[in-house]
């Protein structure tokens, strides 16, 4: 499978990084964890051996079939079909009282609009996750981690 450059994917395969994520997350047989993106479910699989459940949601259509077969015998995983930036509230598919964490290797493009949806909580009205640890591209990471007149809204918001 070839990453889709207009859907910002790159395939993250690195198992130390990938056992980096799940360790920063400090996921647990309690944690329910959403996945953004998972591609071809590298850190899926990771997360599902740590993890009570795996709620990955994949907006590239030709990636779920490939993902329904890889995890058909993982019970603690649930592949979902569709856009993150676009759900509604009765499609989040985690319950409102549920906590979360979420783990994902995000799209690049979707970086600002994503924080901003889940540091919010304005567009899904649900409970924010307790933990997120995110790859993300080295100029967005700066721009979150910048201070005085470099500061931005990502980056305050972050914050």
């Amino acid at each position: 499978m070839k990453p889709k450059k207009s859907l910002g994917q790159h395939f993250l395969s690195d198992r130390n990084i990938l056992m980096d994520m799940v360790r920063a997350a400090n996921v647990t047989k309690r944690d329910i964890v959403l996945e953004i993106g998972p591609g071809t479910g590298n850190l899926t699989a990771l997360l599902a051996q740590y993890a009570k459940k795996v709620v990955a949601i994949e907006k590239d259509r030709n990636l779920i079939q490939f993902l329904r077969e890889k995890f058909k015998n993982m019970k603690n995983v649930e592949i979902i079909e569709g856009d993150v930036l676009k759900i509604s509230k009765s499609e989040f598919p985690i319950p409102k009282k549920n906590r979360y964490k979420i783990v994902a290797n995000i799209p690049y493009y979707i970086t600002g609009r994503f924080l901003r949806i889940f540091l919010s909580n304005n567009h899904l009205d649900v409970q924010r996750p307790s933990v997120m640890v995110l790859m993300v591209q080295r100029e967005i990471a700066e721009r979150i981690v910048a201070k005085n007149k470099k500061e931005r809204l990502l980056s305050i918001s972050v914050k």
